[in-house]
């Protein structure tokens, strides 16, 4: 049987995936959020950018906070197949990271 995924099917790099994805964290989520390096990958038969969600409070912590799916042909991010899957959800752990490392002050 003949794969279904191609090489030809990549019209998204992985520089402009990440710019997409740093657009869609400022848009939703604000500007502490960042885009990691994305990393091709198989999903349900697609091939996915997975890109790391990072979260930075500066000379206090940076961290991963999740990440997102997006599909290299369209830019789409596909927050179904992200971790986590839902905006709130990832906003709900940034807040918790946000509270413990301005508790604790030696973070």
């Amino acid at each position: 049987m003949e794969s279904e995924l191609s090489s030809d099917e990549i019209n998204m790099t992985s520089f402009i995936a990440r710019q997409k994805a740093n657009v869609f964290l400022i848009t939703h989520l604000g500007n502490m959020l960042w885009a990691g390096e994305p990393k091709l990958a198989v999903a349900k038969n697609n091939l996915r950018w997975i890109i790391p969600i990072m979260y930075t409070i500066p000379k206090r912590v940076s961290k991963q906070v999740g990440e997102l799916a997006m599909d290299v042909n369209t830019g789409e991010i596909i927050l179904r197949e992200s971790n986590p899957s839902t905006i709130a959800e990832i906003d709900q752990y940034v807040q918790q990271i946000f509270q413990t490392a301005t508790q604790n002050p030696s973070l």
